[in-house]
């Protein structure tokens, strides 16, 4: 029984990390994106 628990915590832990990194890929995604629009704002208002 403490075995399996073990188990299931070490993937829980293991679900978090992927879901962490996948919070920051997206974050910084975004923000990315959120740049590229911005630069394509600017340019929209300089001609």
């Amino acid at each position: 029984m403490l075995k399996l628990l073990k188990i299931i915590f070490a993937k829980l832990k293991e679900a978090e990390l992927l879901s962490k990194e996948e919070l920051i890929f997206r974050y910084k995604f975004e923000r990315n994106m959120q740049k590229l629009f911005a630069k394509k704002h600017k340019n929209i208002k300089h001609t």
